[in-house]
């Protein structure tokens, strides 16, 4: 899971230059300390928005469902499945939309099949509880002789949609929590604890930027 992102994306350094190895490091630091080394040492650790979204979808599922989980390798996949009513199983299937479960809140994932309300495809079928047998390929299957499913996997190497992957978690329910979660009230809750809490660590650095910046343009 992405914990962390850091601002200074080369190792605490923002301005790209080359650096030493740790020991020429030290020993070159010790004669000559430039704001470069300064950014080196004291990089910004700030949350990125889709660490918060995958902590809090982890704890979501844990707390109101129960589930253990990953966000970043579960999935809410739709799939075009040949009609279960019509065909036997293994149901030859297209993958539709599929997206990780932090992808899916960062995105307000909200879309019922293909989003037509006056297609048959834009119509869900009700959850199985257990899964349903399918084989995904690559053909294009006609969409007269498929429906619709929505439902949450975890990941595995192959992918399988079916009763080993499906998790009891209904796709309409983590939509459901997608409505109604605020990500953005509470990722700039965050921002603002995150500075005032570091204000006066990041102060020196700023104006060390800004210096910076100043000096490159010179």
């Amino acid at each position: 899971m992405d914990d962390e992102f850091v601002a200074n994306q080369n190792a605490g350094n923002p301005f790209g230059d080359d650096q030493d190895s740790d020991a020429a490091f030290w020993e070159r630091v010790s004669e000559d300390f430039s704001v470069s080394d300064y950014f080196r040492l004291n990089p910004i650790n700030l949350q990125s928005p889709a660490a918060l979204a995958a902590r809090d979808v982890a704890q979501e599922c844990q707390s109101k469902w129960g589930i253990e989980i990953d966000p970043d390798d579960t999935l809410i996949t739709t799939l075009y499945i040949e009609d279960p009513k019509l065909y036997p199983a293994p149901h030859r299937a297209n993958v539709a939309h599929s997206m990780t479960l932090t992808e899916a809140l960062l995105r307000n994932w909200q879309q019922k099949g293909n989003g037509d309300w006056f297609d048959h495809l834009g119509h869900l079928q009700p959850h199985h509880e257990g899964g349903l047998d399918c084989q995904v390929v690559d053909e294009k299957l006609p969409p007269y002789d498929c429906v619709a499913y929505e439902a949450v996997y975890r990941k595995s190497d192959p992918q399988h949609y079916d009763s080993t992957t499906q998790l009891r978690l209904t796709a309409e329910a983590f939509k459901q929590y997608i409505w109604d979660h605020n990500l953005q009230a509470g990722y700039l809750a965050y921002l603002k604890q995150f500075w005032q809490a570091h204000a006066d660590d990041y102060n020196l650095m700023l104006k060390a930027g800004l210096f910076r910046a100043a000096w490159l343009q010179a």
